[in-house]
């Protein structure tokens, strides 16, 4: 099936799935769809923004050294991303227990920063600061040849996105419980975004790639990566549970009914099977291991993200479920779109060079 096609046919599942969530909206009141969307929009969303991550990564080294195509093919999923947070933004009362009229903050900063006008500015810079570094490396890739760009761009994007990623971090998750508080919080987010990405990103260039077997540094970057959120994972757990804060041990008491604790086993043995099977690659070149490496930490940290948000919304019911993943359909739908847009129009790294040759000129 060509790509025109996929996209034809993901467009139609799109727009039928916006169709019934606006019917459920209807039939069921805007919070539960809101809340629904919210978990599939942050969930999903870990994908574009890990990949921005690692675009800044390829542009510090000032080469391309891994998946750049898809990459920047993933990026442009920032922009439907930006649109399906909208809502989110201009609607914060039907998600944040903070936005109730007798939540009481517990100290100035939190009077000042929990705002519903101001958390929905913040969510603009947000997304302008990613769109913005996004598409000025990408437009740097299409006219600079790798060994030839400066750093300069890449290093100011990457200060923005680890000051914007940690905030979003706190803004968009964390707050989910007012009474939670971690310094540490938001980079756990960012660990658990570039895992995603590095999954999807490996998973996408094996499908598209006739090379069976990918290079030594791809595969030790699934492995960092995995081991990276691991650590930070594991590390807010162990200072929350060593300082004992009981209203810090609440964020994990959420989640200790029900079948959260098992889908947090399933995370762990999905994670543990990726490095696995990102290890053994060189044992069984010839059979694809790494697509289902890369598979294993996609479907794993996605699973992670519904860990971290839906428990906020309490025991998870059939109709709680099922508008997640009508949600997820949509919203899934219209960045794999983007994404395949986005791909046809970036040419493969073999003809990359080519490309910017035309756009610079003879020598």
């Amino acid at each position: 099936m060509t790509a025109t096609r996929w996209m034809t046919w993901i467009g139609g599942a799109t727009m039928l799935g916006a169709l019934v969530l606006a019917v459920c909206v209807f039939l069921m009141g805007g919070q539960p769809v809101l809340r629904a969307w919210f978990v599939a929009v942050l969930t999903l969303g870990a994908v574009p923004v890990g990949c921005l991550a690692l675009l800044i990564t390829n542009h510090l080294l000032r080469r391309d050294v891994f998946l750049a195509r898809v990459l920047e093919a993933g990026c442009y999923g920032l922009w439907p991303l930006a649109v399906a947070f909208l809502p989110i933004a201009l609607f914060p009362g039907a998600i944040y227990p903070w936005t109730a009229p007798e939540f009481r903050p517990t100290g100035a900063l939190q009077e000042v920063w929990l705002d519903s006008t101001w958390f929905g500015l913040r969510a603009v810079l947000y997304f302008a600061v990613w769109l913005g570094c996004a598409m000025l490396l990408i437009r740097e890739d299409r006219v600079v040849a790798p060994g030839d760009r400066r750093t300069g761009t890449a290093v100011a994007a990457a200060m923005l996105y680890a000051a914007t990623i940690s905030f979003a971090g706190l803004d968009w998750c964390m707050t989910l419980n007012p009474e939670f508080a971690s310094s540490g919080y938001g980079w756990m987010m960012a660990a658990h975004q570039v895992a995603a990405a590095l999954g999807f990103a490996v998973f996408a260039d094996d499908l598209l790639t006739d090379d069976p077997e990918p290079p030594a540094v791809v595969r030790g970057l699934m492995i960092g990566g995995v081991l990276i959120w691991a650590f930070f994972a594991y590390m807010e757990w162990m200072v929350i549970w060593s300082g004992n804060v009981p209203a810090m041990a609440s964020w994990y008491l959420d989640r200790d009914g029900g079948v959260w604790p098992s889908l947090r086993w399933v995370v762990a043995l999905l994670m543990a099977a990726g490095v696995a099977g990102a290890l053994l690659v060189p044992l069984w070149p010839r059979t694809r291991l790494v697509r289902l490496a890369a598979l294993c930490i996609l479907v794993g940290q996605l699973l992670e993200g519904v860990w971290n948000l839906l428990p906020a919304f309490g025991p998870a019911t059939l109709a709680q479920v099922a508008l997640f993943l009508l949600s997820m359909l949509t919203v899934g739908g219209a960045l794999a779109v983007v994404f395949l847009k986005a791909l046809a129009t970036r040419p493969p790294e073999a003809d990359q060079e080519d490309a910017v040759g035309a756009a610079v000129g003879p020598a």
